[in-house]
């Protein structure tokens, strides 16, 4: 052995290990796995691997993670196993990123041949016309007033917190194709139950329903627990 490595020495096919941190890396990856999808998907990759494995794993050195580090991460969320999916994809969606040249952070992810902690969940349930009416009734203020607009046009919940008042036109509000999730423009006529939900939204901004930070839409992680109360 000690004859193999002179001689690999010798032949420079000794590498120095990467001493890359999780949080150091995270940011690159970022900008360039997301580069060209949609602004949505990166912001949903950053507000799950900021919000659940940053604080853990900020300062570990990438090579040095392993797969136990990555479960007690998602063992957090066993309560919520849509959640905890979509962390595990994204986490490992990281990782093999950081294998792969010209970083080679890692030499391998340890997540390689690491089964997912659960599957996709198709639903079939629907709400009955009872169960709208009473949903309807429960909603109030700006939250309620999305909860509305998703009964009224059957959005989804992170097209809907992003609403712009640059997309109004009249009485017609179109999104952007690289605000939908099947990439196209969306046209939505603005009939007067929904024209009054956003007339009545105060004026923030550009967005219909701001988020916390100035400037900012309603966040899509917030939709999972507002004010206490689990939706």
């Amino acid at each position: 052995e000690a004859r193999q490595l002179v001689a690999a020495k010798t032949l420079k096919m000794i590498t120095r290990e990467s001493t890359t941190t999780f949080g150091d890396a995270l940011p690159h990856f970022l900008d360039d796995n997301y580069r060209a999808k949609a602004p949505r998907s990166k912001a949903e990759a950053t507000r799950t691997l900021q919000g659940h494995f940053l604080p853990s794993l900020r300062k570990k050195q990438l090579n040095a993670i392993t797969d136990a580090d990555i479960s007690t991460v998602l063992a957090k969320l066993d309560h919520v196993q849509s959640e905890q999916l979509h962390a595990f994809r994204f986490v490992r969606t990281f990782l093999k990123w950081c294998t792969r040249p010209p970083r080679r952070y890692m030499k391998m992810s340890p997540l390689d041949g690491y089964a997912a902690p659960s599957e996709d969940v198709k639903r079939s349930r629907v709400l009955s016309d009872n169960e709208l009416i009473a949903l309807w009734n429960a909603s109030y203020g700006p939250f309620g007033d999305m909860v509305r607009l998703l009964i009224l046009w059957g959005t989804r919940n992170g097209e809907t917190g992003r609403l712009s008042r640059s997309w109004q036109d009249q009485d017609v509000l179109t999104m952007p194709g690289k605000f939908t999730k099947n990439g196209r423009a969306h046209a939505i006529p603005l009939l007067p139950m929904a024209a009054e939900i956003l007339r009545r939204q105060p004026e923030a901004g550009d967005y219909y329903f701001p988020g916390r930070t100035e400037g900012a839409h309603f966040n899509d992680g917030s939709w999972g627990m507002l004010f206490g109360v689990q939706f």
